[in-house]
């Protein structure tokens, strides 16, 4: 049985930033690809091209490019002299295909797909970035952890509020009034003059 996740939290900006990444760096560069193909005059630029683009293996896009050529050709000698011509404008593409590679965000390139003709993200492949960048906890150990962890906040923001007035600093100041027991196992409150709190003298 497939235990339950609980969702402990989601980068929303690191998803911003990656979806920035593929809109402003990665689809413009294979506008660039798109249009350096369409100098082949091979046909459309179909979506096993970008598959093997996202392969990143150059063998591949120069098979697949040169069988969209073939496909074009009527199997001459003259339509082999052709093809041999284009080797060219073909190297030119596995040029701008390189420098596609080397780009930092090249691994989110997974994420885009091809539907007529423009390169866009899928509403699956959004829900996929947001997933990669969400925190769960999933094993009884995990949920029994957190849980213990949001009693404690909750005990420290109570306290915070009472002693906050008297205390350096925001955080760092609270765990001033704690320490671990000479057995190295449990965490002992710091003896305080409590009266010479602020929260002690309010009426």
């Amino acid at each position: 049985m497939k235990q339950e996740r609980i969702l402990i939290s989601e980068d929303k900006r690191e998803t911003r930033n990656q979806v920035s990444d593929i809109t402003n760096k990665l689809i413009p560069q294979l506008d660039i690809i798109k249009k350096r193909y369409s100098e082949l005059r091979a046909g459309e630029f179909t979506s096993d091209i970008l598959e093997a683009i996202q392969s990143m293996d150059i063998t591949q896009v120069k098979e697949t490019i040169y069988a969209k050529l073939r496909s074009q050709v009527t199997g001459t000698m003259l339509d082999d002299v052709l093809i041999k011509q284009a080797s060219t404008k073909v190297n030119a593409i596995c040029t701008e295909i390189e420098v596609l590679h080397d780009t930092c965000c090249f691994y989110l390139i997974t994420h885009v797909a091809l539907d007529n003709g423009t390169f866009y993200i899928p509403d699956e492949a959004l829900e996929s970035i947001r997933e990669e960048n969400r925190t769960y906890v999933h094993s009884d150990k995990g949920k029994e952890l957190y849980k213990a962890h949001k009693d404690a906040a909750k005990a420290l923001t109570k306290l915070y509020a009472m002693a906050s007035y008297n205390l350096p600093g925001s955080i760092n100041g609270l765990m001033t009034l704690f320490d671990i027991s000479d057995n190295g196992t449990t965490v002992v409150p710091i003896e305080q003059d409590y009266e010479a709190y602020q929260y002690s003298r309010q009426k």
